[in-house]
Order: structure tokens, then C-alpha cells, then sequence
């Protein structure tokens, strides 16, 4: 299996993105720097860090400090906590035996690191203290106040506190003594303030001295995993950036999500009312302004192409069967010096050539597989290596467990089956029932297979004559024009006459599986799927802002969850807030899964369905990729007789938008 941590070698070929942070570190011109290396969770932020550490640790004048925020969350502030990181690895460097790149200047740096330590106390004792305490005895009464740096006293909280405590013992006001006591409040915030600014300033002027002492071209601080803390601390630690420790002679490279960044900010700061800026245009959000202030140069990772991830495919399976880790390390040297921007990488037919030995019948075996998933997996994961790693991992895993039942399945079917579990689970799940009710056959899949083929099917990939309403192949008649569901049919092998019952059986096994949601989501999607399925309708129409934003594999987890929680019992799906509507919100939001939430709702039992679910559909239709799936949904639901209401009202949704269709023909 295949480790989630940071590549110690390069499989992403990312090493033009390390190149080029490392230029913009080294200029002059840009001293001191920020540089932002942004992208999705799982692209490959964290293997791009670890690259560059390494180079750094090959230039004599440069000094990388590491700083993991997420480590510190929840133990120390986040200012003291990078401060103080800082240090110990400067000192940690300056007091290496031999061979330091501060060797020269050891005694000078430890000395200063020493003597700068205050200074940190000082930071953390700031944080901690009480910020002010007032205790005042008015007329019979006494009232003792005192508030943390979270809390802080400020005048109108005072006074409230003081009327309040005499009112409940029922002593008089004095209105000298509280008069008194609000200016003495009011010198005192302006006190703190001041020594706010000189210590700020302070800090800063000592740290520059500090940098200047190391006698290197520049200090780089690397900021990783900054995504992952909650926003309180992210703020911290880019204010920390920005007011303490940008100082001639350093660079901060900070990996994050980008778009995660951007709302731990806005968390903090109120959003402008302005709806645009001088020249009328629609302004940034201030999320967005703030990272452009902060951040000079952003660095990119992009998602794999299509013939990278094949390339990362064949990469991962090599490493599994090499024993040797310098060797594949060399493997990986060659193929990144051969590799082009447009051609798979490393495949069975140069594999020879770069191994420098014939290559094993189980790599074969291998580049085999990797040829049969890379197309779904190019578009279902969207060039995501982590997802791509946890769905080799779930096969291998499910190979294994099946193994130990002394079942042997077929390793390409597995794959083919677990990708549609993976990526389009509500269409897995119904696929699954129609096999269990046909003797393991899902007879649907000859005729879909075929077509999309182009062999000998009918032409047109609908459902055969006596099809269960609802079932996998009304689903399938809905996903037609969805692009994933059809590159997932025409991958190999074909499944139409295969036995699934094995494959369905080993699936029903998720628990051991690493495919649940912790696995599988960010932190912005496990929120937005607690507000899709929370009671609020304000917050589920931002949750499906939000899911719509997200990668395609994160997206499809959380229309999977919410499909389960409208099917489970006690759900009321005519609610406004019901898994329905967030479904359909999100479809709006981003019209490419409209085609998976059609299938979902039409793999409901029709029993449950309420007539709003009609409503819901023909919503979608003004989308012009979605008119024919919604159309051709809501025939069915019409035509169906279990649920009268339910066909009404498809009936006469559909016949609205066929009059619209004639209307706008004739114009």
C-alpha cells in the first residue's frame, strides 16, 4: 500500500514548481518575500515543501526553518509558537558540531538567540495576561471585573457591569465615582495601545538584527499545513508573518489551501458593504485582498493531466515492486528527465529502456491496470494524487480481505466495480441491487456497454423493455450524457455478463475499507456537509456554494451522504431544509453533478417521494446540459403508478417545459 505523507522522491514531476520558488527566494530584487505554493487538498503542497527543503539543504547560503502551525493547534498561540520555532532552529543550526552553515558566526547567533527568548516570554505572557482589572468600591457594593485578551473590558462593558451589580444589590450610583472609573479605563486602554506599538515595533527591529547576524543570503520559513488550523490561529500566524517577522533577508513560502485561507480571513474580518470598487466593478472578497497584500507571488499546483496521473499510476506500482529505495529514486530521476508535458511518462513501452533491466510479468500486469483506470480516474479524482493513492489503497485492501475469504477476484473487475463505488456511489448502489435480484448479472450493462462502444447495442443506451421502474437502469437513463458515467462503461473489462455477486459482497465490507468520510474530505467539505444536513436553510444555500467549489471526488462523497440520509427513515423530504432541496442546490450551484443528483432522487422508493421531488427536477432544466436528463426523468416518474401525486405533478412539469420548448422554437 501506498503511504498518505509528503513523496521523499518526485512521482508528481512538480520539480519546475520547486525551481521556481527557489528563484524567487533567491532575488535580490524581491527581498524580503512571501510566497504563497497553493492548491486543493491532496494536490501535492506538502510534496513540493519537502522537495524544497531538500534543495535548500544543498545551498551554503540559504537557511531553511520549518514550521508546522497544525502541530501547535490548541498548545501554544500561534505568534509564540512560529517565534519560537524560528529560534530554536537557528540556534539548533549554530550549535551543530561540525559542518553548520552558521559555523562561522556561532557564538554571535547563539548569543543573540539567547537574548531574544525575552522577548518571546514576553510575547506569550501578553497573550495569557489578564488585560486590564478594575475593582472599584461604589456605595455599599463592590464590583471586581477582569477580562482576557479574547474578552477584553471595554468601556460600555463596564459601565453595563457597574449598573448592573448595583441595581441587583440596590445601592444608588455614584456619578462622580463612575465618571472616575471610565477615565481611568480610558488611560489605560490608551497606555496599552501605546506599549502596543513599541513592542510590535521593538520585535521587529530585533528580529532584522537577528537575521542580519546569521551571515547567509536569506532565511527561508516555511510555513506548511497552515489550511488545516482553525481560523483564529491561520490569522495569528499570518499576522505574525506580516507585523513581526518580515525583516530584510527572509522568505516565507507558505502551502495552503488557497481558498481555505481566504475564508479563515473573512471569519475575521467584516466584509466591506460596497458592492464594488471605484470604476463599478464587483471588488475581491476580503479574503482575497488580504492575500494579496501578504503574499507577492503565488506558486500553483496543478492538478495531474490525464497523462501525468497515468504516468503517476505506473510510478506508484513501480515503487511497490522495487525493494531498492535509491534505485526507484534513480528511476524517477530518468523518467522526469525524459517525461514531456503532453505523453504518459512512464508506460510498457519505455519501461525497459528507463528500468535498464526487462520488466516483471507483475509490473506488466500493472501498467495493464493503470491503462483500464487512468481515464476514469483523470476525470472522477481530477488529477488529485491523494485520492488517487486512497483508491489504490482501498483495492489493494479489498484484494486482500478477499484473498484471506480464499476468494479470488478478478484485480480488473475489483477496480472497475470500486471506482463506481468511489465516484458515483448512488449509481453502485443500485447496480448492486439489480445484480443481487438477477443471479449476480446486470443485465442493463450489455446493451450501455455496447453502445458507448459503438458495437451492437440499439443506439441509444436506453433502459430494455421491462426494466424496474427505478432501478439501476432508470438511473443509467438519467446519467447518459453525464461524461464520467460513460468513460466508467467504457473502461475494461465490459461487466454486462459478469458475476458481481463477489465484488458486491467484499464492498458490503466499507468499515474496513478506508473510503469513509474522514478519508475522503477537507475540512471544507466536512463543514459544508454538516450545514447541508443541518436545519438551516441559510446556511445549506452557502454549504452548496461552497460543496460547488470543491473538488469532484469531494463533492461526490457528500451527494452520496446526503442521497443516504434521504433514504433513511423519519426524513421529511418536503421540508425546504430536506437532503432533496440540498441536493438540488447543488446541482445549480454546479451543473456538472445535476446528472448524479437526477439519478439519486430516481433511485428513491417513489412511495417516499414527495410531488415537490417533480419540482426539484424540472428546476434543473433551464441549465442547457441538464433539460434532457430532467426531461427524460420526469416521463418516468410521470409514467410510474405507485405514487399518483408524485406523476401528476411530473406530468405537468413536463408539459410546461415542452411548451416553453415549442414557444422558443417559434420564435
Amino acid at each position: 500500500m501506498w503511504s498518505d505523507n509528503e513523496a521523499v522522491v518526485d512521482l508528481l514531476n512538480v520539480e519546475h514548481l520547486v525551481g521556481a520558488v527557489l528563484r524567487v527566494v533567491k532575488d535580490d530584487r524581491l527581498d524580503p518575500v512571501t510566497v504563497g505554493v497553493y492548491g486543493d487538498w491532496g494536490s501535492g503542497k506538502s510534496s513540493v515543501i519537502h522537495l524544497l527543503r531538500e534543495r535548500i539543504a544543498t545551498e551554503p547560503d540559504l537557511l531553511a526553518v520549518y514550521f508546522n502551525g497544525w502541530r501547535f493547534e490548541g498548545y501554544e498561540d500561534a505568534k509564540a509558537a512560529l517565534a519560537s520555532t524560528i529560534l530554536e532552529q537557528i540556534q539548533e543550526e549554530a550549535e551543530q558540531p561540525t559542518g553548520g552553515k552558521l559555523a562561522k558566526v556561532k557564538t554571535v547567533v547563539v548569543d543573540a538567540v539567547k537574548a531574544f527568548w525575552g522577548r518571546i516570554d514576553t510575547l506569550r505572557l501578553g497573550k495569557h495576561a489578564l488585560a486590564v482589572g478594575a475593582n472599584a468600591s461604589i456605595a455599599a457594593g463592590a464590583v471586581a471585573l477582569g477580562a482576557t485578551a479574547a474578552a477584553p473590558v471595554t468601556v460600555a462593558a463596564l459601565v453595563a457591569a457597574v449598573l448592573a451589580s448595583l441595581a441587583a444589590s440596590g445601592k444608588e450610583i455614584d456619578g462622580e465615582q463612575l465618571a472616575a472609573l471610565i477615565k481611568a479605563r480610558e488611560a489605560a486602554d490608551a497606555k496599552e495601545q501605546r506599549d502596543t506599538h513599541v513592542s510590535v515595533r521593538d520585535f521587529h527591529k530585533a528580529f532584522a538584527e537577528l537575521v542580519q547576524k546569521l551571515n547567509v543570503k536569506r532565511l527561508v520559513v516555511i510555513v506548511d499545513d497552515l489550511d488545516r488550523c482553525l481560523p483564529h490561529n491561520v490569522i495569528d500566524t499570518l499576522e505574525a508573518i506580516r507585523l513581526f517577522l518580515s525583516a530584510p533577508k527572509t522568505a516565507f513560502v507558505i502551502a495552503a489551501e488557497e481558498g481555505l485561507i481566504r475564508d479563515a480571513v473573512a471569519s475575521r474580518f467584516a466584509e466591506s458593504p460596497a458592492a464594488g470598487g471605484l470604476d463599478g466593478r464587483p471588488r475581491a472578497s476580503v479574503g482575497a485582498r488580504y492575500l494579496e497584500k501578504l503574499i507577492q507571488v503565488p506558486v500553483r499546483v496543478p492538478p495531474l493531466s490525464r497523462s501525468d496521473l497515468h504516468g503517476y499510476l505506473n510510478l506508484l506500482f513501480a515503487e511497490q515492486r522495487e525493494a531498492d529505495a535509491a534505485t526507484f529514486a534513480q528511476l524517477c530521476e530518468r523518467v522526469r528527465a525524459s517525461s514531456s508535458y503532453d505523453a504518459v511518462s512512464f508506460h510498457a513501452g519505455n519501461a525497459k529502456e528507463l528500468l535498464g533491466r526487462d520488466v516483471s510479468d507483475e509490473l506488466r500486469s500493472d501498467f495493464l491496470l493503470a491503462e483500464q483506470i487512468a481515464p476514469v480516474l483523470a476525470l472522477c479524482a481530477e488529477g488529485n494524487p491523494r485520492q488517487t493513492k486512497r483508491f489504490l489503497n482501498a483495492l489493494v485492501l479489498r484484494l486482500q480481505m478477499s484473498a484471506d475469504r480464499k476468494v479470488m477476484l478478478d484485480r480488473a473487475i475489483a477496480a472497475k466495480m470500486l471506482l463506481l463505488e468511489y465516484f458515483l456511489p448512488e449509481m453502485f448502489r443500485t447496480l448492486a441491487l439489480d445484480a443481487a435480484a438477477h443471479e449476480g448479472r446486470a443485465e442493463t450493462l450489455v446493451d450501455l456497454e455496447a453502445d458507448v462502444r459503438g458495437g451492437a447495442g440499439d443506439g441509444t443506451a436506453t433502459p430494455r423493455a421491462g426494466a424496474a421502474v427505478g432501478t439501476f437502469a432508470m438511473q443509467a437513463a438519467a446519467m447518459l450524457d453525464n461524461e464520467r458515467f460513460r468513460t466508467w462503461l467504457r473502461a475494461d473489462p465490459p461487466l454486462g455478463t459478469v458475476d458481481l455477486r463477489p465484488y458486491v459482497y467484499f464492498a458490503n465490507e466499507r468499515f474496513a475499507l478506508p473510503v469513509g468520510l474522514a478519508q475522503r474530505l477537507s475540512k471544507a467539505g466536512s463543514r459544508a456537509l454538516e450545514q447541508l444536513l443541518g436545519d438551516a436553510e441559510s446556511e445549506q444555500g452557502a454549504a452548496a456554494e461552497v460543496t460547488a467549489g470543491l473538488p469532484l471526488p469531494e463533492a461526490a462523497v457528500i451527494l452520496g451522504e446526503l442521497t443516504a440520509r434521504a433514504r433513511g427513515s423519519g426524513v421529511d423530504l418536503q421540508a425546504r431544509t430536506s437532503p432533496l432541496h440540498a441536493m438540488v442546490a447543488v446541482a445549480k450551484k454546479r451543473p456538472e453533478v445535476g446528472t448524479d443528483v437526477i439519478a439519486a432522487i430516481l433511485g428513491l422508493p417513489y412511495e417516499v417521494l414527495p410531488a415537490g421531488a417533480a419540482i426539484l427536477i424540472a428546476s434543473l432544466a433551464p441549465d442547457p446540459s441538464l433539460r434532457e436528463p430532467a426531461v427524460r426523468a420526469l416521463r418516468t416518474l410521470s409514467a410510474q403508478s405507485r405514487n399518483p401525486a408524485l406523476s401528476s405533478a411530473a406530468a405537468s412539469r413536463l408539459k410546461t417545459l415542452e411548451s416553453r420548448a415549442a414557444a422558443a422554437a417559434g420564435r
